[in-house]
């Protein structure tokens, strides 16, 4: 949804990204890595696999309040 929205808006008019560190990359890919993981095994997310996206989410969110910097 998000992607279409924002392809829609950059089609009538650029779309300045900024302020997304290399953290937010990180988190964009590893999460969509890890989602697409859990989702081949069953076409289910158990709660084991809640348990530990939220638990990444939470990483994230201190790590954002920290202001924990990653550097590639």
């Amino acid at each position: 949804n998000i992607f279409f929205i924002l392809g829609a808006s950059s089609l009538i008019c650029p779309v300045a990204i900024k302020g997304i560190g290399t953290l937010d990359w990180v988190a964009l890919v590893g999460s969509s890595l890890v989602l697409f993981a859990f989702g081949r095994t069953g076409h289910r997310i158990t709660r084991t696999e809640g348990v530990v996206m939220l638990s990444l989410y939470i990483l994230y969110m201190v790590a954002l309040v920290m202001g924990w910097q990653i550097s590639l």
